[in-house]
Parts: structure tokens; sequence; C-alpha cells
């Protein structure tokens, strides 16, 4: 790897890649989108995956959470303290269970559904989740929907409210059946300034309160959140580089890193990759 530092801290993983693969046909012509990626995401952090365009991120955060199937390699999830479940080989019965009680998504596009309320939203998704009830269900949405600052606008449909306010509904909506793993592909990238810091600090707290979050993002600003950083390049993970938490603090109650250290850092360090 061209640029790494590692934290000394023992950590749980609760996913692993392992040489994982992904080919996709052009015409006939074979192309490696991933290229034996071994990568391990660890239960509390906040992973964020860089790289220029075209260099696999969406793809690897994918093939991580079971939305594709990777052409070779495995997956291994670590679902509590029972045996690893691997992934790739998961039929669609059993992907949609860990869709339902594991994993939470998150993507650029909010995927709201335009006739439903956001409160509706939010409570659809809780109500697969059988091992809540349709009152626990509902008093977990307006939970959420309060958390995130959306009460007051609940019962509006996504077309009455900003992109910034749709995208916290969409994040309440992949924590309301307590995801291990909250996946979030660019989840800022169709927001303005003002609206993305908002995300950000959603996505922030949620870390600060335990979830463990992978995102993908080509936005440093956002990148800066992040614990750790991963790097992709043609399709190989080059880099590595683990920060402080974001909000983590010292005795005295001072952050321990201010932002503006903190991007010199993260530019350093992308710089030294050809970013």
């Amino acid at each position: 790897m061209k640029s790494m530092q590692q934290s000394s801290i023992q950590k749980k993983t609760i996913l692993s890649a392992k040489n994982v693969q992904k080919t996709f046909s052009n015409n006939g012509v074979q192309v490696h989108v991933l290229s034996n990626v071994n990568a391990d995401i660890y239960s509390g952090d906040f992973t964020v995956i860089m790289g220029a365009s075209g260099s696999g991120k969406s793809t690897l955060l994918y093939a991580l959470s079971g939305m594709d199937k990777a052409t070779a390699g495995e997956v291994l999830y670590y679902r509590d303290n029972s045996e690893p479940i691997d992934i790739t080989s998961l039929k669609e019965a059993g992907l949609a269970e860990l869709r339902v009680k594991d994993f939470g998504f998150v993507f650029q596009q909010m995927h709201l559904v335009s006739n439903l309320t956001l409160f509706e939203n939010v409570a659809v998704t809780g109500y697969l989740d059988k091992r809540k009830s349709a009152a626990e269900t509902k008093a977990k949405a307006d939970e959420l929907l309060d958390r995130v600052g959306l009460k007051g606008v609940k019962n509006h449909l996504p077309a009455r409210v900003s992109g910034g306010e749709q995208q916290r509904c969409a994040i309440a909506r992949a924590v309301i059946n307590t995801p291990t793993l909250l996946f979030a592909d660019e989840p800022t990238g169709a927001l303005n300034r003002n609206n993305t810091k908002e995300v950000l600090n959603l996505l922030t707290e949620l870390n600060d309160r335990g979830q463990s979050i992978v995102m993908v993002t080509h936005d440093i600003k956002a990148a800066l959140r992040a614990n750790r950083l991963l790097y992709l390049e043609d399709g190989n993970i080059v880099g590595e580089l683990e920060l402080t938490g974001y909000n983590e603090t010292d005795a005295s109650g001072e952050k321990i890193q201010s932002d503006k250290a903190r991007e010199a850092q993260v530019n350093a360090w992308l710089e030294s990759l050809d970013w």
C-alpha cells in the first residue's frame, strides 16, 4: 500500500472481504472492476471509501452489502457471536432478510415513495421487521423523525420538503430496524452546501451513538467525518488512513483534532496517492 497509518486499538470485525472480484462483460470484453479486494470493516467505525471516478468505489460498496454479487471471493458478515455468514452464497431470501434486519442503505437519490408521507416512508420499512409490533414501529418512526428534525413535516409528501429533508428522512428509514451496518453511497452528492452539512452532522451523530457506517464519497468535506479512510485505485485498495473520531475530545472536552488540521492531514494523504 502507498500510505497507511494503523491504530493500535483492537477492533471487532463485523464484515470481511476476502479476495473479492467483480467483472462485467462489455460487448464481449471482460472488464475487471474489483481485483482481489481484501478489507475488514470494524464495529463502531465510520469508514469512508474514496477513489477517482471509475475506481470501483460503489461497486465495492454494493458487493460488501450484498446489493450486487461478487464474481469471485467471499464477503463474510459476523452476526453477533454466530458463525460468519458468506453473503456471496446467499439466495435472494437470505439477502432480503439481511436488508431488513442487519443492513441499512442510503443513496444519492433518496428513493422515497412519492405518494407516501415522510412518516409512512420510514414506517413502511419498519413494518417489514416482524420482531416489532406495528405500535412499536410507529413509535420508533416518530422518534427518529423527531431526532432528524422532521417532526413538523412528517405528514408531508416528499415533493413538499427540501432535498436535505428528504435525505434525512431516507436516513431515518435506513436505521429504523437498528441495522448493524449503514451503507451510504454518495449521500450528499445531490445536496447543496447547507443540506450537505445537515446530513453529515446526522451521520456523525449516529456514529457517535455507535452506528457502524460505510460510506462512498468523492467529497473531502464528507470524508473528514470518517475515522477510517480506504482508497481504491483500479479496483484495488492502495491506501488506508486512520483518524480520531470526528467529535472525539480530550480530557478537557476539547476536540482532539480541529477541522482545519483534519482536512490538512486528509489532503496530504490523498496527494500522496495521486488524488
